[in-house]
């Protein structure tokens, strides 16, 4: 359960007992990692809290909302790069759908912006394994741009440092392709408190004999789950060729800026994530044999 906040930039959503208690485990490495500087698609936490009432409790965390839009957006995927269960069937347009809904699209993005879009969610995903999260997924939304609409300068939404979150265009990353025409493109990481736990654990012994037959289950460990996400938006995530560009914008009644070419043939060096010397191999890969949870001296201590 989950509420937006009237401005649209804010989610209020209810987390369990569990996503609570992964959350004070991870919360002093994800300050860092969210602190380091760079881009990220990893929801911003800004509070998390409870709430009672008649002895009743209810936990509650508070995160950017990855559809802080200034339009409607047209189009929903949850992408985890599975096959069980993602799949929704009659689906609506205010629906969100998941991987077998956005079956073999792609995501279509600039080629100046593909490098350091796949820079930024490798670094993402290897720090959601080296805290031991899975199940997690990548949020999209589209919003698709209507033939006579204004277009905006590709030049003025290259991504740039003083955004963290691709928020150039609309508060999104422009993009552009044959089959659907220019439109904005709204991605974030959710659901990002589930630990590997024994639960967990019993969940993928008895899916991996049955439907993990012939579904690509959810329940993986953390280093198998990241490895497999990576792939697949590895492979969804293509950069469109300058003469595309230049077609669809045509299409739009917009010629494409001149200096174009010389965009994509940028350095885009430092807008790639920084060194991460926070992140440490998990327990069960590392030679010492430590929690990939044990105390840092050098972290800032965060209290949930």
């Amino acid at each position: 359960m989950f509420w937006i906040a009237g401005d649209n930039k804010f989610v209020i959503k209810q987390i369990t007992r569990s996503e609570r208690k992964a959350l004070s485990a991870i919360i002093n490495r994800y300050a860092l990692y969210i602190k380091r500087g760079g881009k990220t698609l990893l929801p911003v936490i800004c509070a998390a809290f409870k709430v009672a009432c008649d002895g009743q409790e209810t936990r509650l965390m508070v995160m950017n909302n990855v559809f802080d839009a200034p339009l409607p957006i047209d189009q929903r995927f949850d992408l985890k790069g599975t096959t069980e269960h993602r799949y929704v069937r009659g689906l609506r347009e205010d629906a969100t759908g998941k991987d077998r809904n956005f079956g073999d699209r792609s995501i279509h993005v600039p080629a100046f912006a593909q490098e350091l879009l796949l820079s930024v969610m490798r670094s993402d995903i290897e720090w959601l394994r080296s805290v031991g999260i899975m199940d997690y997924s990548l949020l999209l939304g589209i919003r698709f741009f209507k033939v006579g609409e204004q277009l905006p300068d590709p030049t003025s939404c290259r991504p740039t440092t003083v955004h963290p979150r691709f928020q150039e265009c609309q508060n999104g990353l422009l993009s552009y392709s044959v089959e659907e025409g220019c439109c904005v493109l709204y991605m974030g990481f959710i659901d990002i408190l589930q630990m590997y736990t024994l639960k967990k654990k019993a969940a993928r012994a008895i899916k991996k004999h049955t439907i993990g037959c012939i579904r690509e289950i959810d329940t993986e460990p953390p280093s198998y789950y990241a490895a497999r996400i990576e792939r697949y938006l590895t492979s969804k995530v293509v950069a469109v060729d300058p003469p595309v560009m230049a077609s669809v914008m045509s299409h739009f009644g917009r010629t494409p800026h001149r200096h174009h070419a010389t965009i994509i043939s940028e350095d885009l060096s430092g807008l790639v994530p920084s060194e991460r010397p926070i992140i440490e191999e998990d327990s069960a890969e590392s030679n010492t044999g430590g929690s990939p949870h044990e105390k840092n001296e050098d972290e800032v201590p965060y209290h949930i």
